[in-house]
């Protein structure tokens, strides 16, 4: 077996001379089809200058003619990386040397003559001349696998998460690999749902082949692990005695809330057993990178015995301050940018960030002008989803526009759009919130999320603490894609041992908050899903605005009703109602049936709906799963158990109607 995983930067060099006299026998003078006489190259550490007539890159066609001439088909290619159009935007970075060449706007450099003599020796090897190159480069089927972090007209992302900054691509995927092993064809669309939460259309990977059986049935490295499922492994000791952990398996969203108050069981990286447990050192966490203090589940075992082995979250502590962090947008001016900073400085729990600083941002708030929308319609974004020129709203960190219906008019100014998107933040912070208890494969309650659509089901199950994801039948992103006023079924599969209450929380594409079900909690056993039990919960429809509704489960052994309705009450007290919602496109006669949009037009006197949820949602889970007091954690954190609460996430892509 043989594994290429790149991640860095991509480019685009001129064709080489070499190869033009190679390919003239067949009266082509570039060898991509398309005559633009163009090469994709990576960019190794040692490439030379950036800005140099030439370059020392490692060219796709030179990746092609090593992965043909290894001496097994079990190979697999991954590029983390683009091509064009790099440099910064919003808050990442591209992954593209060519800063300026998006529109073909400067001279490509040469690349080095020194690889076209490597080149020669590998198509000897292969016995290929100029026509069986060129079939192979128009090949869709080649040896092994291809994974790309991105379509050739995107960019990957240098994305940074909580304390480091990484290939977004290379990071979600390794993350996905350690909870589950499908094939090929299931592990890219479902890490391409992943890399949607980050940026709705700018990243989507893509593989190939994609039309042989083998895409189907093998893993993405051929094989499946023989090791567990887990969140973290013990990496090594320091000299006083402390483990050093790696937390690769954590999930994104969550790292903040394993900062101070966590706890890991050890298990045995192959057979799963109990060797002890692991207490995280408050404040070690740089990155995926801790110390935990152990404690072994046999007297007398040393710390030794603990290295090499994997971890599993038993216990994560959520901050006893959440903010969410705002970050001003370069499309912003000087003087708009201070006078959003004085704007946001009123709200509560609105901490602004300096956007390219490093720190992951949760929002920006920035102008919708004409270089993003060239971006978005060389994306080939539709129109329904994209905002009016010049208008002033929410972008994701990749400076894409997020939440279309976020986005004001074109002549507001930067005042009033705070002031009109200062409730829709709050609603961020409890999107945020929720974020941080998401935990679909550490959860051990047994619990499960199925979505039926049109007689098809995808979703999430866990069995004895082991997860599976099922995707919908040929959707790239792993997403269930529903037209507007179609209807899907929401379906609990209890396969755990206790009778679970559950509840579930629609954050729809325009950024709002609204509890779906139950509907009221007078009576929480009406809420009940008991153990062994798949009980259908909900219908929901797709419904107007377009875009990436989220759907999340909240389970647990005990009441729910007293969190739920603390969390009702929040979010009516958020006054929506600025001209920017868009009317239902569907009518129902069924009042208990749910939707995927969030219409909230209350308006209320009640206090800051920020320190509501911070004081009482929070305090309503405290007080029903303990707290410092009950000598679970230091004062401070909240804590959360894997086998007292299950949030499960689900994205929808509501479109318009077929």
């Amino acid at each position: 077996m043989v594994v290429f995983h790149f991640s860095g930067h991509g480019a685009r060099v001129q064709e080489y001379q070499f190869m033009r006299e190679f390919l003239q026998d067949l009266g082509r003078g570039c060898i991509n089809p398309d005559s633009s006489c163009l090469n994709t190259t990576i960019v190794p550490y040692d490439a030379g200058d950036p800005g140099g007539p030439v370059v020392q890159d490692v060219m796709g066609h030179t990746l092609l003619l090593m992965r043909s001439a290894l001496p097994t088909d079990n190979v697999t290619f991954v590029l983390d990386c683009c091509y064009s159009g790099g440099g910064k935007r919003g808050n990442v970075v591209m992954r593209s040397r060519d800063a300026t060449l998006i529109n073909g706007s400067a001279q490509l450099p040469q690349l080095t003559d020194k690889e076209w003599p490597y080149q020669q020796q590998l198509l000897e090897r292969l016995g290929w001349g100029p026509q069986d190159f060129v079939n192979q480069i128009n090949s869709k089927e080649g040896k092994g696998f291809f994974v790309a972090a991105s379509r050739a007209n995107q960019q990957s992302a240098d994305y940074p998460f909580d304390g480091f900054s990484a290939g977004a691509f290379t990071y979600l995927l390794t993350q996905y690999l350690w909870h589950e092993t499908n094939p090929l064809s299931v592990t890219i669309p479902i890490v391409a749902g992943s890399t949607s939460r980050l940026s709705e259309h700018s990243q989507v990977p893509e593989y190939d082949p994609t039309e042989i059986a083998r895409v189907r049935e093998a893993p993405i490295y051929h094989e499946d692990p023989s090791r567990k499922s887990a969140e973290a492994a013990v990496k090594g000791l320091t000299a006083d005695g402390q483990l050093q952990l790696w937390l690769g398996g954590l999930e994104p969203t969550s790292l903040e809330a394993f900062n101070r108050g966590a706890v890991f069981t050890v298990i045995h990286r192959e057979n799963g057993t109990l060797l002890g447990q692991v207490t995280l050192v408050d404040g070690s966490r740089d990155g995926l990178n801790a110390l935990g203090q152990w404690l072994p589940a046999t007297a007398g075992d040393t710390l030794e015995i603990a290295i090499g082995h994997l971890l599993r979250e038993k216990l994560r502590g959520l901050p006893d301050v959440i903010t969410l962090r705002v970050g001003l947008d370069d499309t912003l001016s000087t003087s708009e940018q201070d006078q959003a900073k004085s704007a946001l400085a009123r709200q509560s729990s609105i901490e602004v960030v300096e956007v390219g600083s490093g720190q992951d941002v949760h929002v920006l708030i920035g102008r919708y002008d004409s270089n993003v929308q060239a971006r978005m319609n060389q994306s080939e974004v539709p129109p329904e989803y994209t905002p009016p020129l010049n208008s002033i709203g929410f972008f994701s960190a990749t400076q894409e526009p997020w939440y279309r219906n976020s986005f004001g008019g074109p002549g507001e100014s930067i005042e009033q759009a705070i002031t009109r998107l200062a409730p829709r933040l709050s609603s961020l912070l409890i999107r945020r919130m929720l974020a941080l208890m998401a935990n679909p494969y550490s959860q051990q309650l047994g619990v499960g999320l199925i979505i039926e659509h049109q007689g098809a089901e995808s979703g999430i199950r866990n069995r004895r603490g082991e997860t599976v994801t099922f995707i919908p039948v040929q959707e790239e992103r792993g997403i269930e894609r529903v037209p507007a006023c179609n209807l899907i079924n929401v379906i609990v599969d209890n396969s755990g041992d206790d009778d679970l209450y559950v509840g579930l929380v629609v954050i729809d594409a325009a950024g709002l908050v609204n509890v779906v079900f139950p509907f009221t909690t007078d009576d929480a056993r009406n809420n009940l899903v008991f153990k062994g039990e798949r009980r259908q919960i909900q219908t929901l429809r797709g419904d107007v605005p377009y875009g990436l509704p989220e759907l999340l489960l909240l389970a647990s052994p005990q009441p729910l009703d007293s969190t739920l309705t603390k969390l009702r009450q929040v979010v009516n007290t958020l006054a929506i109602d600025d001209g920017t919602l868009e009317e239902s496109l569907c009518s129902s006669t069924n009042t208990q049936r749910g939707t995927l949009m969030a219409r909230l037009k209350q308006t209320s006197d009640a206090p800051s709906a920020v320190d509501v949820v911070m004081t009482d949602m929070f305090g309503a889970l405290d007080g029903s799963r303990g707290n410092a007091a009950s000598g679970d954690l230091p004062a401070g954190p909240r804590a959360v158990g894997v086998d007292q609460i299950a949030v499960i996430s689900r994205l929808f892509h509501v479109v318009p109607a077929e």
